[in-house]
This record gives structure tokens, C-alpha cells and sequence, in this order.
């Protein structure tokens, strides 16, 4: 996985895009950058043992993925308002993977490609 920004152990509130090799991407919030990546390492390498192809794909595709803050809040600049400016920013992308159109709502991913 390629990290693309300049402090990735960065504790720092941001919104960020996960961005795989065939141009799909998910838009994200989190109040901690480094606890974020370490999870998406961490749920999708832990999943490999599976016998389950999806799951296997998605662990290789997340090998190949980029990881980037798009944004780091200020402290008074309110997460999820700055996240559903950039979800809705991106409705009507094909390529767009979050399942909600609302960044109020946690629905995650849609399943790949």
C-alpha cells in the first residue's frame, strides 16, 4: 500500500481517499490518521487466511491501493460537514465506492469490482 501524504503517523483529524489501481476510490473521516491506517492494514491482511476469494482479492487489491489525507481539520472545522462535502462532491463517479451518499450514515464500502 503507497501512503501519500507527509506525515503519515500523523495523529491528525482529516478526511481521506483510499484509491485502488482501476481508479475506484472511498472517501473517509477519521480523528485519528494513524489508528485509521493501522486498522485498514490490520482488517484486511487479517482476512487472508479466509477461504473466501473476494476477501483474498480484496487483501491483493488493498496491497496495490494508495492512501492520502485530501484534508486536515482545523480544530473547530466539524468532521462529518467537511467529509459530506467531498462525498457529495463525488456522487455520480462511477468510481465512487462509498455506499452512502451522506457521510452522517456508516455504511462503508460497496464490494469490488
Amino acid at each position: 500500500m503507497k501512503i501519500l501524504c507527509s506525515t503519515p503517523k500523523s495523529k491528525a483529524r482529516c478526511i481521506y481517499k483510499l484509491s485502488f489501481p482501476d481508479g475506484s476510490f472511498y472517501i473517509g473521516s477519521t480523528g485519528n490518521f494513524r489508528q485509521r491506517l493501522s486498522g485498514y492494514k490490520s482488517s484486511f491482511k487479517n482476512s487472508i487466511g479466509s477461504v473466501n476469494k473476494l476477501i483474498a482479492a480484496k487483501v491483493a487489491l488493498f496491497d496495490t491501493a494508495s492512501f492520502e489525507k485530501m484534508y486536515v481539520l482545523k480544530d473547530s472545522e466539524n468532521l462529518r460537514e467537511i467529509e459530506d462535502i467531498y462525498i457529495k462532491s463525488s456522487i455520480g463517479n462511477p468510481l465512487f465506492l462509498n455506499r452512502s451518499t451522506s457521510a452522517f450514515s456508516n455504511s462503508g464500502m460497496i464490494k469490488a469490482r
